[in-house]
């Protein structure tokens, strides 16, 4: 693989990241910037909250244990850029 394959690769790993799996990519709106527009920062704190204690719960339950894990990482991600952004974080 020459180092732009990879870099292309890493790119779209993060872009998987940031914008949900495969099954969201096409949509115009995205469910979480849905979310972020429309939901009070309490209900985001405690969807992010509550979806990263769902994903390392299960880590060592399905087929995915790092996979789960990056899914946790992804919404603590998200709750830390939502804390950082509000005086409240979700208070």
């Amino acid at each position: 693989m020459t180092p732009l394959e990879i870099a292309e690769q890493v790119a779209q790993q993060e872009s998987l990241l940031t914008r949900g799996s495969k099954h969201y990519v096409d949509m115009v709106l995205q469910p979480l910037e849905a979310m972020e527009a429309w939901m009070p920062e309490h209900q985001l704190v405690g969807f992010y909250r509550g979806n990263a204690i769902k994903y390392l719960a299960r880590m060592d339950r399905k087929g995915a244990p790092l996979e789960d894990l990056k899914k946790a990482q992804h919404y603590v991600d998200l709750l830390v850029n939502l804390c950082e952004r509000g005086p409240g974080c979700g208070r």
